[in-house]
């Protein structure tokens, strides 16, 4: 079988026991906030220009900009019901946050429904997710994880 069988057949495979994405990495070049491009220059066979694009990173990216290298095409979490045997053992909690500008994650005026439903699943699930519009958001949501726990 190809990779994107095999991709295709574990994605299956798994979704009644974890939540995964489908994730392409690699970058890109865009103008602006994303929108069209108002001129694209073709340039035969040396591709394209985009006057006043920049590159964005695809899939997952660091703090700089640059794409992840070596990211899994399949990402996503696993919901585990810790037992005692688990006690004492680190397990990772798949974390999202949905940034918004200053002001606009309090009443999600400009969320979409898709983004506020992703949110949920992840909190469903038993993982860390908000809607933040400060650095303070994101500590809060971690906060209330812990206390899930009496931590």
């Amino acid at each position: 079988m190809d990779e994107t069988s095999v991709l295709r057949r574990v994605w299956l495979r798994m979704q009644h026991i974890s939540t995964l994405f489908r994730v392409h990495t690699g970058k890109a070049w865009v103008v602006g906030g994303g929108g069209p491009p108002r001129h694209i220059v073709h340039g035969g066979e040396r591709g394209i220009f985009i006057p006043g694009g920049r590159p964005i990173a695809l899939g997952l990216s660091l703090v700089t900009g640059q794409p992840v290298e070596g990211t899994s095409d399949l990402v996503g979490f696993t919901p585990i019901e810790v037992t005692a045997a688990m006690v004492g053992h680190r397990l990772p909690v798949f974390t999202t946050f949905e940034t918004k500008a200053t002001g606009e994650a309090k009443g999600h005026t400009r969320t979409a429904e898709a983004q506020r439903h992703f949110v949920g699943v992840v909190k469903t699930a038993g993982g860390i997710s908000a809607i933040v519009d400060d650095p303070d958001g994101a500590v809060a949501a971690y906060q209330e994880f812990l206390q899930r726990f009496d931590i």
